[in-house]
């Protein structure tokens, strides 16, 4: 089970997303994407969360990152 992060999406230009840090997320594709639909609701789906690689490692990440995007399981 890889680790990954969640953030929260500002803008995507195809495969590449930019945001901020939200968490990180250990376990499946299907359960980080499960978890970051559940945070896009918690917030009234006024926010787009993205599944990337793993940020940082150790903490959080402050400021805006750009992450290749892991697509959602079909």
């Amino acid at each position: 089970m890889p680790w990954c992060s969640l953030i929260n999406q500002t803008s995507r230009d195809g495969n590449t997303v930019r945001g901020t840090w939200l968490q990180d997320h250990f376990g499946s594709s299907e359960s980080a994407h499960a978890a970051a639909r559940a945070t896009e609701r918690a917030n009234g789906g006024h926010i787009a969360v993205a599944v990337v690689d793993q940020l940082g490692g150790c903490g959080p990440v402050y400021g805006e990152v750009e992450a290749k995007l892991i697509k959602e399981p079909t």
